[in-house]
């Protein structure tokens, strides 16, 4: 009778720790998804040039820094306003914008995410059509349950994407 209480309460035990781990592993799917989904939203503004919407992805925070293809570094969020004022004025001129994400690799623990992935911008200007190819990585934290940016990074892939 001793053997059978023992395996029961083995048997519970496992049942309880398997449940557990399955909980947890729909968790970090279900982050993973709402992550890769904040991420991808934020291309869609981008490419509609949205201001706002794009500013909406950032931590209102000084501590934020923004990294261009060239020489722009900006740090604290009425930076990161300035800058995409000018930016939103610039796309706005491209006809055309088709701004496509791929190779989209994400991380993250305990309320910071991080990822890497390509971007390609294709778009007309002047009449010509422009492609460039954009290496896209950031960090976001998790604030009031939504992930928002507080570092991003593009660089341009090469020479020929100038």
């Amino acid at each position: 009778m001793k053997i059978r209480i023992i395996f029961t309460l083995i048997f519970f035990l496992s049942l309880l720790s398997v449940s557990c781990v399955k909980k947890r592993e729909i968790k970090v799917e279900s982050e993973q998804t709402v992550l890769e989904n904040t991420i991808k939203e934020f291309v869609v503004a981008l490419e509609s040039a949205d201001r706002d919407k794009v500013l909406s992805f950032y931590a209102k925070t000084p501590d934020i820094i923004l990294i261009g293809t060239g020489e722009e570094f900006f740090t604290g969020y009425s930076n990161a306003e300035n800058f995409y004022r000018d930016f939103m004025s610039n796309i706005s001129q491209w006809k055309k914008r088709n701004f496509a994400l791929s190779q989209l690799q994400i991380k993250f623990v305990d309320g910071v995410a991080w990822f890497s992935s390509k971007l390609k911008l294709g778009y007309e200007l002047k009449g010509k059509p422009k492609e460039k190819n954009i290496r896209f990585t950031g960090v976001l934290l998790k604030e009031e349950g939504n992930w928002k940016f507080i570092q991003e990074h593009m660089s341009l892939s090469s020479l020929k994407s100038r």
